[in-house]
């Protein structure tokens, strides 16, 4: 076996190698770590409350009281990058014996995060001494989306509820008992047959976020020891469908890769291959140009759609694919010019080392951007 075919091996096993570790770090990265604080049953949220709430409250001077209520998700719009309307049903159950302070007024939730809602009342049953009350909303939620990981992002869409009282002891607590399962993976409370477009379901889950306030909202004066509340939260966990995004940016870059090996392997000292090639300095350089004008193209397409958030995990292959077509126009411009004699880099076995090198070289660094920056 020849020296160069003992190095193209070496090269096609390490680029093997590289390849095999992306797709599990991508693997691994892609899948969705569920939140500590996701509460899953009736003791769950006691507990939670018993540790986190009912130490601070002692400003409100009153029993906690608990008010059940249920989300249902019929469907979901993102307007804008930060913007998504929501339209379903939400409802709370009442008890004369548990919630006879609640006046009728009093009985309700607020959409927290809305910058437009409507709110209709859609039902109102009565089973035993049990009141229902649903309604239908049209609501518009503005949140911070974190787009840093595209393509391999999830999108948590939360929900922050209300009640509609004010310096009140009164707490929402998930209606779990009108809900079929409310494990970690279970998904509840959204439209099975919900179009997301781009995004997938991956989980849907309530938890509570301690917030603090420093108003009263003009009820009552402002208490002497910080305002804290614990508002309930129902979280849409969505995942972003990988094939999109992989067609739309790699499968273009991996082609322009392609294109850039071809060039590096046209690179050679033997006229007999330089005439069967047509290999050129000017034509090489031109069309390293003509690539770049390609990524740069896509690229900017890529950043209008993410023009409100910093660089995004898809963004660094782009920069990789600049950094490769400059290296190979540099290659290429170095051994025409005769200074491959000065660099054992380039002379050795007719500009072997930058051929073999390619591949691992792309790879290793897909590697290294992934373990940085997912």
């Amino acid at each position: 076996m020849t020296i160069r075919k003992k190095w193209w091996y070496l090269s096609v096993l390490l680029t093997i190698v590289l390849i095999v570790t992306l797709v599990t770090l991508w693997f691994y990265k892609n899948q969705y770590h569920f939140n500590p604080t996701e509460l899953v049953d009736r003791s769950e949220t006691q507990r939670y409350l018993t540790e986190n709430w009912e130490p601070i409250n002692g400003w409100l001077k009153e029993p906690t009281v608990r008010v059940p209520v249920g989300l249902y998700i019929k469907s979901i719009d993102f307007k804008t990058a930060n913007d998504v309307r929501l339209t379903g049903l939400v409802w709370q159950r009442f008890f004369p014996t548990k919630h006879s302070s609640i006046t009728p007024e009093e009985r309700g939730i607020v959409f927290a995060d809305a910058i437009s809602s409507s709110m209709k009342e859609a039902y109102r049953k009565k089973i035993g001494d049990e009141d229902i009350i649903g309604w239908s909303f049209d609501v518009t939620l503005r949140q911070s989306f974190k787009y840093a990981k595209y393509p391999f992002d999830h999108k948590t869409i939360w929900v922050q509820l209300w009640p509609n009282t004010f310096n009140r002891n009164v707490v929402l607590v998930p209606d779990f008992a009108s809900y079929k399962s409310t494990g970690l993976e279970d998904t509840f409370g959204i439209d099975e047959g919900i179009v997301l477009g781009t995004w997938d379901r991956q989980e849907t889950f309530f938890a509570y976020k301690i917030a603090t306030y420093d108003t009263s909202f003009g009820v009552g004066d402002y208490p002497e020891v910080d305002r804290k509340f614990p508002n309930l939260t129902y979280n849409v966990v969505l995942k972003r469908k990988f094939q999109n995004a992989f067609i739309i940016n790699f499968v273009p870059l991996f082609v322009v890769a392609m294109l850039l090996f071809a060039l590096v392997m046209m690179v050679t000292g033997d006229e007999k291959k330089t005439g069967k090639f047509g290999f050129s300095t000017a034509g090489t350089i031109g069309s390293s140009t003509s690539l770049f004008f390609v990524v740069m193209l896509s690229n900017i397409q890529l950043r209008s759609e993410f023009s409100s958030v910093g660089v995004v995990f898809m963004e660094y292959f782009y920069f990789l694919m600049y950094l490769m077509i400059l290296l190979v126009a540099l290659n290429t411009f170095m051994f025409s010019v005769g200074w491959s004699s000065k660099w054992i880099l380039i002379s050795y076995e007719d500009n072997l080392i930058p051929k073999i090198i390619f591949w691992p070289l792309i790879f290793g660094l897909m590697v290294v951007i992934t373990l940085i920056a997912l």
